[in-house]
Order: C-alpha cells, then structure tokens, then sequence
C-alpha cells in the first residue's frame, strides 16, 4: 500500500518517511513506527510499481537519515521511467550513498550539507516550487478530497451541541471511499503528536469514544506505539457508566481521539470524566476540526488537527454553523451616533 502519493501538475510526489512507517508497521514486525528514518529496499520497491513514465517523480527525504546499501539502482529505475526525477529534503550524504552526487546542476545548491532540492539530471529546465510541495499541497489535495464528503443535512440540529447544521462531513465515508490518502492523514497526526507530546517525554493513552475515533486511534498505536482506551459508553447524551471508573487511572495521561471536533462538546465531557477520575488530560486530537472562535478568544495550544474548517475555507467548503437567534446586524453610523 502506497498512501502518500499525489498527483499535481503532471508531478507524482511520494513521502518516503510516510511510506518507511507503513513498512515498519505493517510489513516489519521490529519497525520502530514513526521513530523510523532508514529507507530500505522494500519501501522504494513500492514506489517503483507507482511511477508513470508521462509524469516527473518527487521523491521527498524529510525524516530519512540513511537508507540501506545498494539502493541507486532502484533510483536509476525510478529515473528512467519517470519523466524527470527531483529528490527533495535529501542530505549530502544520502545524494552520495544513492549514487547520484555524480550529477552536477546548477539548481542542486549544497546548504550545509542538505539539498532542499536535488534534480537528478545535468541539465533541464524542469524546475519544482519546493515550498508548493512542502507546505501547500497536501491541505489543497485534503481539502478537494474532504468536499466530497460534506454532504447536506436538512438543517438539523447537531446531536452534541445547540447548533443547527445543513451539512455535515460523512468521515466514514471520506475513510472507506480515501482510505490510503487518510493512513497518510494519521501519519502527519501521529507526526504532530510525536512533536507536541512525546518529544517532551509525555507518552499518553489514547482515548476515543467512537467506532471512527477508535479507527484512527489504532493507527495511531501502531505508529506511535501507545495504548488505547476505547470508551464505548459515551456519547453525544452524555451518558456515564460506573464501570469506566475502572478504566481510568489515576495521574495516567490520556490524549483524547476524535474524527471530527466540531463545537468540542464530546472531547470536554471525555476530559471531564478523565480528570473527575483522576487521570491527566493532557489534550485532545482530531483529522478535522472546525474553529468558530479567533485563536484570540480560544487557545488551541492542547490540541493537534491535521486540516481545520475556518472561515477562510468554510464558504468554498459550503459548510456552515447556524442558531435559532437573530443574526447580528451591523450598526448603522447614525445609530452609533446616539
């Protein structure tokens, strides 16, 4: 399964530290999960089935430190069945181990000892936006994706929160119909967690209370290699059952799992119940999260999404949130006069 794949502008472009923990994973019953930085054989193999010879292959390094012996080869595959070949985020010492630091372009700039970006031909005027394709593209292609499962509601009211919706995201249907493009979703997850968390030694169980939550929780596990706690038994009629009594631990971290937080009802009742029973809530997580508030009136410093509903997207996205009350209606100068 190759899950980080996007197809841009006649381009291919190909995570390979994604790639590298789906095969630590799945495939390597040793891997080290996202901690993984060494590309092996089997990983650029699956990349070599992917490429098209009418498209330019990007290969991105971010988070490969070294790669196994005898890999060039499979480069030099790669290169001559792809358009034009352009590896980016790659060190010296990986150009040099690759076979490929015999390739003298202009455009290859050496910036203490890192290549931002490597073409792996002597001369071409083939030339990448970097920033596009290390900052853009994957929200561009989320959002396109995600569009397809916003589907209408009839103006209901949400089952969590006091607010009406016309719409809503049918995460189900975005995991089954985008399934690897979600793995690599949880993947860039798993990578903010590891930063915002476990690199400050906090290693929390993860707490979801639905079957999606409990989807993504599980590849979290695998990637991160934390426990999961799946309370089952709340929901959005804030129901509670003595029995969770014995799943919470006190001074226990736990971070909780959502698909989508859309007002964070559902995430401060499992916070609640966590910290009434003695556990530490230390945040909470989510693929998609809709912000109604300015960072101003709402900090989000204990919380990590991977794409935000906001009000520079929602028009585009026809996603709306609405009340019983009157809107509020500007004041006219003459008005503010008095």
């Amino acid at each position: 399964m190759i899950v980080s794949k996007m197809n841009w502008s006649d381009n291919l472009y190909f995570r390979l530290h994604a790639e590298q923990t789906i095969t630590s994973v799945f495939l390597d019953e040793q891997g080290q999960g996202i901690e993984e930085s060494i590309l092996t054989k089997n990983t650029l193999e699956r990349i070599v089935g992917e490429i098209n010879a009418d498209l330019s292959t990007i290969l991105d390094f971010s988070g490969i430190v070294s790669c196994q012996n005898n890999l060039g080869r499979i480069i030099i595959d790669i290169k001559n069945n792809s358009k034009s070949l352009v590896l980016i985020n790659i060190s010296k010492e990986l150009v040099s181990k690759l076979r490929v630091s015999i390739i003298s372009n202009p455009k290859n700039i050496d910036r203490e000892g890192m290549y931002e970006v490597f073409y792996v031909v002597e001369e071409s005027s083939f030339e990448i936006d970097y920033e596009f394709y290390t900052q853009q593209l994957f929200n561009i292609v989320f959002k396109d994706k995600l569009k397809a499962h916003i589907l209408p509601n009839k103006l209901k009211a949400h089952t969590s929160s006091s607010v009406y919706l016309d719409k809503y995201v049918d995460v189900k249907r975005f995991i089954s119909h985008d399934n690897q493009f979600v793995f690599y979703s949880i993947y860039i997850l798993a990578e903010k967690i590891y930063e915002k968390w476990l690199s400050q030694n906090i290693n929390p169980i993860l707490v979801c209370q639905n079957s999606n939550g409990g989807f993504i929780a599980s590849i979290l596990s695998g990637f991160l290699h934390l426990d999961i706690l799946i309370l089952d038994k709340i929901g959005p009629i804030n129901k509670l059952y003595t029995r969770l009594g014995n799943t919470i631990h006190e001074d226990q971290e736990y971070l909780v799992v959502s698909d989508l937080v859309c007002m964070g009802t559902e995430v401060k009742i499992v916070k609640n119940l966590i910290e009434f029973l003695g556990g530490n809530y230390v945040g909470n997580v989510s693929l998609i999260r809709t912000e109604t508030l300015d960072e101003e009136h709402r900090s989000f410093d204990d919380t990590a999404t991977v794409f935000s509903i906001n009000k520079t997207n929602n028009c585009e996205l026809g996603y709306f949130i609405y009340t019983n009350l009157e809107p509020l209606k500007p004041v006219k100068s003459d008005e503010q006069a008095h």
